[in-house]
């Protein structure tokens, strides 16, 4: 047997190929290995606050060898940078069940708080329950549509029905604004109300369900496209801030 002329300049053809691909590999590889101690971490809107200056001078003390690049920007534009392979981890609060086709890391969960105007009654009220709640317009951060979809639908449960608005993430004082202006109450978790600066007029309430735990959390977590073996730098990051998350907020269920 032997190759017909057609085959024959196939075959040459698939040889350089061939080389071709080993040697995209090998570059790939070496590439990897270059990177694999700088790590970019894009965090969105309402967890950035969690990127402290002490936390970041923690890390690098514990990690000296790592160089780390941390930005922040909408949860959309993250996850076009994350898919593109301009950022190597996201810190996001969004919903896990959502985002399938990522690496879904849980770092901390956090029960809701509500924000609102100190004139407000309920402000008079240590803890809120979700009955407080009823004939309220809540808004939430368009980053978390998932979770307010839960939610609405875990009060319908228990029938008590509101009135939800889903707000663009980042825009702290324009949801203010509508907090003040329409007697509304803004979603925030216990996280972001640890590290949001005390704004004059307003305060945070927690929202609490006594004895039904089908309320859902906020999860904060981590993004990454799947990989079976991620990188060091980007697994001791992990480590270092879910540990972090640990110490200044407790450990409830993720």
């Amino acid at each position: 047997m032997e190759l017909t002329p057609e085959g024959q300049c196939f075959f040459e053809y698939a040889q350089q190929m061939l080389a071709l691909w080993e040697q995209c590999r090998g570059a790939v590889c070496r590439v990897r290995q270059e990177r694999q101690h700088q790590l970019s971490v894009g965090f969105a809107y309402m967890s950035w606050n969690l990127w402290t200056e002490e936390v970041r001078e923690g890390f690098e003390r514990a990690n000296p060898n790592v160089e780390l690049t941390a930005s922040y920007s909408l949860s959309k534009d993250l996850l076009r940078q994350l898919d593109e392979g301009n950022c190597d981890v996201i810190i996001t609060c969004m919903q896990r069940d959502r985002y399938a086709q990522y690496d879904v890391i849980p770092l901390c969960s956090a029960q809701i708080s509500v924000m609102m105007a100190q004139k407000d009654p309920l402000a008079q009220k240590e803890t809120l329950t979700p009955y407080d709640l009823r004939a309220r317009k809540i808004l939430y951060p368009d980053s978390g549509a998932e979770f307010l979809r839960r939610f609405v639908y875990f009060m319908e449960e228990i029938g008590v029905p509101v009135e939800s608005e889903l707000v663009p993430a980042g825009n702290l004082l324009g949801d203010l604004k509508a907090v003040r202006e329409r007697g509304a109450l803004l979603f925030t978790n216990e996280v972001y109300r640890s590290v949001i600066p005390q704004i004059e007029g307003y305060t945070s309430r927690t929202l609490r369900f006594q004895g039904d735990g089908r309320m859902p959390r906020i999860v904060i977590c981590a993004l990454m496209q799947p990989s079976p073996q991620h990188s060091a730098a980007a697994l001791r990051f992990l480590a270092f801030f879910k540990e972090e998350l640990r110490q200044r907020f407790g450990g409830g269920p993720v």
